[in-house]
């Protein structure tokens, strides 16, 4: 049996255990990298441990990114139904042709958008209240969401404080490390003349 451990060179890049990025197909992963070099900037990484936590804390930052623009895709998903529903009491039974008006709104073809926009003149809806109660029908999709941009903020300032932290704690040894040296400049000064 082979005991011997294959040793790695120290001057393998840690990005390379990290594995690749989790991206979305829709995701530039450019944008990505440009995000990471900012935060690596920051972080001056010399440690796998220091490299670790610059590919956490892009990853959180990323994924919070990632959450918000959800959010805004979850709601804009749900403008047809939205606007049929507030439509809806002005064709009575016939939710059919409601549907058919919101879907004519936002069709991008002139003649039926404006057909569409005269109603809504008539009816006194405004584009706020088309997004408020698409957010209503999105409500619980919009809820965990908000969950977990909760959870990815937290996280990610828990990485922001440990940072913050160790930074203090080096300038701190650095003074420190100044004053005694400078006490025994002072010491050695002080038994030379003697």
């Amino acid at each position: 049996m082979n005991t011997k451990r294959e040793r790695i060179s120290i001057e393998e890049p840690f990005e390379d255990l990290l594995g690749k990025p989790a991206l979305l197909k829709s995701e530039d992963s450019r944008d990505y990298a440009k995000l990471r070099a900012a935060i690596e900037r920051e972080i001056d990484p010399k440690t796998i441990f220091d490299t670790i936590r610059v590919q956490d804390l892009t990853d959180k930052i990323w994924e919070e990114q990632r959450l918000k623009r959800s959010q805004a895709a979850l709601i804009d998903s749900a403008l047809v139904q939205s606007l049929a529903m507030l439509f809806a009491p002005h064709y009575g039974e016939n939710l059919a042709a409601a549907f058919e008006t919101a879907q004519n709104y936002y069709s991008g073809v002139p003649e039926k958008v404006g057909r569409a926009e005269k109603l809504l003149l008539q009816l006194g809806i405004g584009s706020e209240q088309i997004e408020a109660n698409a957010m209503h029908i999105r409500s619980l999709g919009l809820q965990t969401l908000d969950r977990m941009i909760t959870n990815r903020e937290t996280l990610r300032n828990r990485i922001i404080k440990d940072h913050e932290r160790r930074k203090r704690k080096a300038a701190k040894a650095k003074r420190s490390a100044i004053n005694d040296n400078a006490l025994h400049e002072a010491a050695s000064t002080k038994v030379a003349g003697l």
